[in-house]
């Protein structure tokens, strides 16, 4: 696969990530978030297991280990973002999730034992300043519980990106992608029969969201994306990924009526800058290092 087409399928991934929130929003209207949640990764943790089923043979114990640590910590993360949802836009949850790119440098410092360098200070501190202007809303500076969901997805998000890291180095991305994907269901299978909040979807219109979530968000989102980045640089991937509140809002604009307020563009375009700037000041010293030589 060439780079441009890769970016091209990368950039399909991202698109197709960021249309969950407005239709997980949609299905929040009568169905409970853990049952949308066991719905959704358990069918697509079924098409995965049957896609790549000659690859599971493969399966160490140390893949399992990561894979299912890696889906406890997205558990929590898809636990929070649809309690976010259900109580604010989704714009607003997106842009607040995309944030715990920026808090990556300050936990890896935190376990490295190592002060974060100015560059990752500063853009941190940039996306705090972004969170603070999209939490204004109606014009207060107090914290709505969406907020704090929102803001606890984008922790537990930072925490899977770390432990993703760690675990995707020595072990194939399909395999701990799909058990991730499969611990996601599993749990949210169990909590879902626990407050018995588990039914099958029967309105044709949810039965059609359902699906699109599982298969294109999930079971397309989750698998193609490691093939995509494996072949383009990571700086480019994160570039393309910044798209993904900008697509969250735009579809919550079309089909949910939320209202864009100046607040969220401000807010959101100091997090886009907070991410996008390191990884535009690294792609323009790497060319500059190949030119000079």
């Amino acid at each position: 696969m060439s780079k441009k087409w890769a970016e091209v399928l990368l950039l399909s991934v991202v698109i197709a990530r960021g249309t969950a929130f407005a239709f997980s929003k949609v299905l929040l209207r009568t169905m409970g978030q853990f049952n949308i949640l066991s719905i959704r990764f358990l069918l697509a943790a079924i098409i995965l297991i049957f896609a790549f089923r000659k690859k599971l043979k493969e399966i160490d114990k140390k893949t399992i280990y990561g894979g299912g640590f890696i889906g406890l910590l997205f558990f929590l993360l898809m636990s929070c973002e649809m309690a976010a949802i259900n109580r604010m836009d989704t714009g607003k949850v997106s842009f607040l999730e995309c944030s715990a790119v920026v808090f990556v440098p300050i936990f890896e410092g935190i376990l490295k034992k190592k002060f974060p360098n100015k560059a990752d200070l500063l853009t941190s501190l940039i996306a705090f300043i972004g969170i603070g202007f999209i939490t204004l809303g109606g014009g207060s500076f107090a914290f709505s519980s969406g907020d704090i969901f929102g803001l606890s997805a984008a922790v537990f998000y930072a925490g899977a990106i770390i432990a993703m890291d760690r675990y995707s180095k020595n072990s194939d991305p399909i395999l701990v992608g799909i058990l991730q994907v499969t611990t996601i269901g599993i749990l949210s299978f169990i909590v879902s029969i626990f407050i018995k909040d588990f039914s099958i979807p029967s309105q044709k219109i949810n039965i059609l969201y359902t699906l699109y979530i599982a298969i294109v968000s999930t079971a397309f989102g989750y698998a193609f994306q490691p093939i995509a980045q494996k072949y383009t640089t990571s700086e480019r991937a994160g570039l393309i990924a910044a798209i993904s509140p900008l697509v969250a809002n735009i579809i919550g604009f079309v089909f949910l009526k939320e209202r864009l307020t100046i607040f969220t563009f401000i807010g959101g375009f100091l997090i886009i800058f907070a991410i996008t700037y390191p990884i535009i000041l690294r792609m323009i010293n790497k060319n500059k290092i190949t030119n000079y030589n």
